[in-house]
């Protein structure tokens, strides 16, 4: 059976987005061939431990499939900026738009998603206690400062207190684990979801959320929130 080579959008969310997709075509290809960037190397092999499904590792995108020698003989699956069976990828229904540029049912994207457990480990937090993310790439938005109230908040970039704060401690237990998929069953566990439209946003719209009582998109920059209806838009 012929290889599979996957040129998508290269940032961390969408890879997020696109992991269902990729596992899908797993189990249709004897490989699958995927370009990634360097520095999400460590995530893609979370998300991409099937030994079916191969790193094609760049310092940097910007190149078409033909440009990649690992492309050579394969079924050639691209999306979004990369599309080339196609006039152009409609950017209006991200991130399902990847999907329907690979030819493949929508629905994949969350069926066929899968982090396996071993890195879903929950560290001791309260039973009450609010998520936010503020930063992307390029830039931050002040949600600590919209939210602060007295019940404990996490954010896996920054501790926001103080070290003398009774929430300190806990805060830093979310800070201190190594990779966003850590931080799943955080996500997944909080009262209160509080995002920018990052590669937390893309994750969190991938779980189950059904525990989660108010979900929040801040600063949206495509059209992912709208689409995909599980955020309020701030």
């Amino acid at each position: 059976m012929v290889a599979a080579f996957v040129l998508g959008h290269l940032a961390l969310g969408d890879m997020i987005f696109l992991q269902g997709a990729i596992r899908y075509l797993a189990t249709l290809h004897d490989e699958v061939r995927v370009v990634c960037l360097d520095k999400y190397v460590e995530h893609a092999l979370i998300m991409f431990p099937e030994s079916k499904i191969k790193l094609v590792v760049v310092e940097h995108g910007g190149r078409t499939w033909f440009q990649y020698p690992e492309a050579k003989g394969c079924a050639i699956y691209t999306c979004g900026a990369y599309v080339t069976h196609k006039a152009e990828s409609d950017v209006n229904m991200y991130p399902d738009c990847f999907y329907d540029d690979f030819q493949i049912d929508r629905s994949i994207r969350t069926h066929h998603f899968k982090i396996d457990d071993p890195v879903n480990i929950r560290p001791m937090l309260p039973e009450r206690y609010i998520f936010i993310h503020e930063e992307w790439t390029g830039g931050k938005c002040d949600i600590w400062s919209r939210i602060r109230n007295d019940i404990l908040i996490v954010d896996p970039n920054k501790n926001h207190y103080d070290v003398e704060n009774p929430f300190y401690e806990q805060a830093q237990l979310v800070v201190s684990q190594p990779t966003i998929f850590h931080r799943i069953e955080v996500i997944k566990g909080a009262e209160e979801l509080h995002m920018v439209e990052s590669s937390y946003f893309c994750l969190a719209c991938q779980l189950d959320l059904s525990r989660v009582k108010r979900k929040v998109c801040h600063f949206v920059r495509s059209s992912a929130p709208k689409n995909l209806g599980i955020f309020e838009i701030s």
